[in-house]
Parts: C-alpha cells; sequence; structure tokens
C-alpha cells in the first residue's frame, strides 16, 4: 500500500502543477500561489499514510473507531485558510 500511494503522489501533484501552468508565481488566481495546494496535498497524503500505518493488521472494528474519532477531530479543527 504504502508504495502504491507513493507511486500516485507525483500525478497528484501533478494534477495540481497542471492547472498552475498558466499561471506565473505574481499573478495566481485571486491572489493564490500554487505552494499554497502544493502544500495542502502534501499535507493531505501525509494525513492518509499516518492514518494507513497507524490502522495496519487492526481489525475493521477498530479502523471504524479509529475513523470516527477521526471524524469528530476534523469538526473541531480549524478550517485551513485556502479553503475560507
Amino acid at each position: 500500500m504504502n508504495q502504491r500511494m507513493n507511486e500516485l503522489l507525483g500525478p497528484a501533484l501533478g494534477v495540481v502543477s497542471e492547472f498552475w501552468e498558466h499561471y506565473d508565481e505574481n499573478h495566481g488566481p485571486f491572489g493564490q500561489r500554487v505552494e499554497t495546494y502544493l502544500d495542502f496535498a502534501s499535507t493531505q497524503f501525509d494525513k492518509r499514510m499516518r492514518v494507513l500505518e497507524r490502522d495496519r493488521g487492526k481489525s475493521i472494528e477498530e479502523i471504524a473507531k479509529a475513523a470516527l474519532a477521526d471524524l469528530s477531530e476534523e469538526e473541531t479543527a480549524p478550517v485551513p485558510a485556502l479553503l475560507i
């Protein structure tokens, strides 16, 4: 699973980069910067990898409990600036 996730990271970041090919770093849409989106995508990847590592070898019930706990934490987490 880790190998496959790492194989897919490049193409996933490529989607973000491809969108930004039409802009230069000083004239992004809505004053945004590509780095913000690449950082966000990388952070989401890291979170997913931590969850996969955490849940390795656990039962479906244990994974479901952990997923519900994750959802509860997300509801109380601050909203990232790029989503406001």
